[in-house]
């Protein structure tokens, strides 16, 4: 007879080993998570020209997909209950609305090929949001937002080594002038207001990992500001510092609150004597300076006004439907022209004739897909808003602050800009949104 004491198989077993191999397709998903992280803000290639872009667009989808197909593997079983958490999903409600009234609205678009593209992207980000905030734990995107730091501090010393021009490997003509020099400020981003947004968030996730302790996080925090000076993007510096603002004035409490305070403000005059030490960045401050004081708006915002009225216009024709999600750029021409007829001047500056986008995320979405998707947006918009009320942070008053930190700065970021529709930048957004959206008292349970 064997002895008593062998271990006898149980139940459990099996499932211990279902469970180690579904947890080898999980981590995989991860680690595509953290190759998007980390590759995308490296990837320039400086043959596509005017198409900088479409090569992190294609790596930044096609790594967000594989990992929401390793999660789908990762998973074991889809039952009732499984099904119920998915549709209870916070991401789920939030951008399902924006989602489906796009998708619905691209009937009445004239521009089929336009919108086919844009819808495209946009399932692939829903996707990726929905998925990584509910196949992952919050721990767990918080060490993939941690992988954005690598990519953006190297982008940003690059940006820094060609501002002070010791290096340019992409053979640009120089230029004598301050205007064109500022365009050969491109890390590897594509262009210096790519470079600037897709280091913000970055420098905020550095700050936040700071204050808990550490040596490189101090550094990396310290390149991707540097980066930010370097492209002279303001709406960059601008969020940034708000984004910055909103990350360390509720430390100022407690015992330590004066010193705290004092190495804020320390920190605040070296940033400011670094942008007037720096020639280019105050010479550009300066400028924008004096069209703030003459009144000249459309100067101080380097023409994106233009962008704003042909958006208002496109609403107006169409309020109900909008011209079509990704539309915006092949309706631009009919919106300007129409304009113009009206006795409207456009900034004489601009080098660019024809806006690819509206330059203010509210109003593309308005000019897109009308009154509908303005609705959607502000569902969820509202949405997150209640939820971050309710505390679902936790307690730890590090998580809090980088969430409003880094939704400040996206705010900024999106009503000057378009950062969900830029690979470097959307990415790490909805990244940084799943784990802002993900459940934290999940476990990593598939």
């Amino acid at each position: 007879m064997p002895p008593r004491d062998r271990a006898r198989p149980t139940a459990a077993a099996p499932r211990a080993v279902a469970t180690a191999r579904a947890s080898s397709p999980r981590r995989l998903a991860l680690f595509a998570v953290a190759a998007l992280s980390l590759l995308v803000p490296l990837v320039f290639d400086a043959r596509v020209g005017g198409h900088f872009r479409l090569p992190k667009t294609l790596l930044a989808q096609s790594l967000g997909l594989l990992s929401l197909l390793l999660l789908v593997l990762a998973s074991r079983r889809l039952d009732a209950a499984a099904l119920r958490r998915a549709f209870a999903a916070p991401a789920l409600a939030a951008a399902a609305p924006l989602v489906l009234v796009a998708t619905a609205l691209a009937a009445a678009s004239s521009h089929p090929e336009h919108v086919a593209r844009g819808l495209a992207g946009l399932w692939i980000a829903a996707a990726c949001l929905v998925g990584w905030s509910q196949g992952f734990t919050r721990e767990e995107l918080g060490r993939a937002l941690a992988w954005t730091l690598p990519g953006a501090a190297l982008s940003g010393l690059l940006g820094l080594v060609q501002a002070l021009g010791l290096y340019q490997p992409f053979g640009f003509a120089r230029d004598s002038t301050v205007a064109h020099a500022r365009f050969e400020v491109i890390g590897f981003a594509g262009n210096a207001g790519d470079l600037g947004a897709s280091l913000v968030l970055p420098c905020l996730i550095a700050q936040a990992r700071a204050a808990a302790g550490g040596l490189v996080w101090p550094i990396a925090a310290a390149v991707c500001a540097l980066g930010v000076l370097a492209s002279q993007t303001v709406t960059a510096f601008a969020a940034l510092a708000v984004g910055s603002a909103l990350l360390w004035l509720p430390r100022l409490t407690g015992r330590r609150w004066r010193s705290r305070a004092l190495a804020g403000l320390g920190a605040a005059l070296l940033a400011a004597l670094l942008v007037f030490a720096y020639g280019p960045a105050r010479e550009r401050l300066l400028v924008k300076g004096e069209s703030l004081a003459e009144g000249d708006w459309n100067d101080l915002l380097s023409g994106r006004l233009d962008g704003w009225r042909a958006a208002v216009e496109m609403f107006k024709e169409r309020p109900f439907t909008g011209v079509g999600q990704g539309a915006f750029r092949a309706a631009f021409v009919d919106a300007k022209a129409a304009l113009l007829e009206r006795g409207a001047v456009f900034f004489e500056a601009q080098p660019f004739p024809v806006f690819a986008n509206a330059h203010n995320e509210p109003l593309e979405v308005a000019a897109e897909t009308g009154l509908p998707g303005l609705l959607a947006l502000g569902w969820a918009l509202w949405l997150l808003g209640r939820r971050l009320r309710a505390g679902v942070l936790g307690a730890a008053p590090g998580e809090r602050t980088l969430a409003a930190a880094g939704l400040g700065a996206l705010a900024l970021l999106s009503l000057t800009g378009f950062p969900f529709r830029i690979a470097v930048v959307a990415f790490p957004a909805l990244l940084f949104l799943a784990w802002l959206l993900a459940d934290p008292e999940a476990e990593a349970a598939p």
